[in-house]
């Protein structure tokens, strides 16, 4: 009996993590970087961040102070690898494309966490292909 009430408690709870996914289709409204674009989502200006990627920094800011130390680049080398990366998703989307977009939950910025989806092209994956982007990496505390 035990191992039911177990079973049935492990299979509501992957069904509760699941439905707590959010699915969407919008219009791309901007693109800030390689990793980070905006959308209208319920009628607001929503950013997206791509889930587990970190495209470099188009400007000097404190995530690009980081980026500097992680990978021992100069200012201008992440900067330029960072218009790289940002002119690439531009390529890929072109101008206000539609894309779907899986997500679970926001970021401290307020950006949906997401993997993005361009027809077929899984996003995340197709911009870490591409150069100019890595699996994210957290900042060292």
């Amino acid at each position: 009996m035990q191992k039911i009430v177990f079973y049935a408690l492990l299979l509501a709870d992957l069904m509760i993590t699941n439905a707590l996914a959010y699915e969407t289709t919008a219009v791309v409204t901007n693109i800030q970087d390689g990793d980070t674009f905006s959308i209208i989502y319920y009628e607001e200006d929503t950013k997206v961040r791509l889930l587990d990627v970190d495209c470099f920094e188009v400007k000097k800011r404190k995530r690009a102070r980081i980026q500097r130390q992680l990978y021992n680049l100069s200012f201008d080398e992440i900067l330029q690898k960072g218009k790289q990366s940002k002119r690439k998703l531009e390529e890929l989307l072109g101008e206000h494309p539609t894309v779907h977009i899986k997500w679970r939950r926001r970021d401290g910025f307020g950006r949906l966490l997401a993997q993005v989806y361009f027809g077929d092209i899984n996003v995340n994956q197709y911009m870490l292909e591409q150069g100019g982007c890595n699996k994210f990496v957290a900042k060292k505390k």
